[in-house]
């Protein structure tokens, strides 16, 4: 097992993570990145137009993933 850490990055306003997950190897870690995007999400997305999220994957001090996107939000 392996301590994973998720630092999370909405805009401007960084999130880091000291206390970290235990997961059995990256992939595993990866897949908890993706998934706990929505909740990163939850709400911005009614308060702006374009958003940008990344969540940044390391191992202690060593980053080995970065999960990123951006949303746009737009009328037609």
């Amino acid at each position: 097992m392996h301590r994973y850490y998720f630092h999370d990055y909405l805009d401007e306003t960084i999130t880091m993570d000291s206390k970290g997950v235990l997961f059995q190897d990256d992939a595993t870690a990866v897949d908890h990145a993706v998934q706990r995007t929505h909740t990163l999400l939850k709400g911005a997305i009614r308060r702006k137009t374009g958003i940008d999220v990344a969540t940044e994957i390391s191992k202690g001090r060593r980053t080995i993933y970065v999960v990123r996107g951006k949303i746009a939000t737009e009328k037609l």
